[in-house]
């Protein structure tokens, strides 16, 4: 397996790997009709209800061990809706003050290299999208 291991990150280095690379993206792109998503992107922040449920869920399994993944989902969101308005608040606070640095981060994200280069990327994929609809279009009328 060792000897696998190193053919496998000595090929990653070659520039057949780099083209395989390529082709299978425009592949995946051809087949889905969509561009690939931004992998630098700031992850949108959590909601006030799954910050709770991330806060509560290992503390409910102990108290409740015989319940399955979806009862325990069904028994967080119950939990949730008997929550007190200042405890939810809490909650609401702390998801919102994640969206303002969410949002910070991304209007710093897009001032980036990264983000422009992207966007180019996209660009030319949906005018090429676009162009390829419309000689379709104008070919199969013809």
């Amino acid at each position: 397996m060792k000897v696998y291991e190193k053919l496998v990150a000595a090929y990653k280095h070659t520039s057949n790997y780099k083209m395989f690379q390529k082709k299978k993206q425009e592949y995946t792109i051809s087949k889905t009709g969509k561009f690939r998503k931004d992998a630098n992107r700031p992850k949108a922040p959590n909601t006030a209800y799954f910050l709770f449920m991330a806060d509560k869920r290992e503390e409910t399994k102990k108290n409740f061990p015989e319940l399955n993944h979806k009862q325990l989902i069904s028994k967080l969101a119950e939990l949730w809706n008997k929550l007190s308005r200042e405890v939810k608040q809490r909650y609401l606070n702390k998801a919102e003050e994640n969206k303002r640095q969410w949002q910070i981060d991304l209007k710093a994200y897009e001032k980036t290299d990264e983000f422009k280069k992207y966007m180019e990327e996209k660009t030319k994929f949906l005018e090429y999208k676009k162009s390829s609809k419309l000689y379709r279009g104008n070919h199969e009328r013809a």
